[in-house]
């Protein structure tokens, strides 16, 4: 929560001061009040102009933090808190620097301002809630991204598990493949081996068959010879047997 002390201080000296720096800066006051942070920063800024005070850069920022612009409203509070010298004004820039740190989440910085701003002022209380929040806010992103690291190992794992049960699935199935394409590649050459060991049976059986037909050609001619012997032996006979015959007249 932004501090609002100083604006009732602020208010105070403007009316006091009565000048056009002071004029400025208390409308400002009142447009903060009003809750018209736009309107509160360009009086602010004119006050500025005419003469630079802390007061008015301190609400300038407080103007800038209520319009959300935090980056812009966090360089101001730092410069604040370097240049000032009162404990409690710098206790105060530091408390709001880490206000403005914490909304855009920078945490390790918001935390360092709020230890600032307690070391000039120990005993401020907000200071302290904030600082205690702020370390909270850490603890819990670290822890965060302590799961998202383990999350992250845990999906790196199941991926790899899940790579090498895909791996063995591949390397099974082209196992089984390869054995495939062997008992394929052994029927096709016995196949291959039939068909050229097929001619020579069919060869062999054609001579076998040819030299059963000349073996019977050649026992038919024997036979004939032995007729033809027979039939010679038996004419010689009849003819010798003529012959005896007319000598015995």
């Amino acid at each position: 929560m932004i501090r609002q002390l100083h604006l009732a201080v602020f208010l105070l000296l403007a009316i006091y001061a009565r000048s056009q720096e002071g004029n400025n800066a208390w409308k400002g006051n009142k447009a903060f009040e009003n809750r018209d942070f736009e309107k509160a920063e360009s009086l602010y800024l004119r006050s500025l102009q005419i003469q630079p005070s802390e007061s008015a850069s301190f609400n300038l920022a407080n103007s800038l933090y209520k319009q959300k612009r935090f980056d812009e409203s966090a360089k101001l509070y730092s410069s604040i808190a370097d240049k000032a010298i009162d404990k409690q004004e710098k206790s105060e820039a530091y408390h709001n620097l880490g206000n403005a740190l914490l909304k855009t989440q920078k945490i390790d910085e918001s935390i360092e301002a709020y230890k600032n701003a307690l070391r000039n002022n120990p005993n401020d209380e907000d200071t302290r809630y904030n600082l205690s929040y702020a370390m909270n806010l850490k603890k819990q992103q670290e822890e965060q991204q302590d799961q998202n690291k383990d999350q992250d190992k845990q999906n790196k794992d199941q991926n790899k598990d899940d790579q090498e049960k895909e791996d063995n699935k591949n390397q099974d199935k082209q196992d089984k493949q390869d054995k495939q394409d062997q008992q394929d590649q052994k029927e096709k050459e016995n196949q291959e081996q039939k068909k050229e060991d097929q001619p020579q049976e069919e060869q062999q059986q054609n001579q076998e068959q040819i030299s059963k037909q000349d073996a019977e050609r050649l026992l038919e001619n024997l036979k004939n010879e032995e007729e033809k012997t027979k039939k010679k032996v038996q004419i010689q006979k009849r003819n010798t047997n003529s012959k005896n015959i007319e000598n015995d007249w």
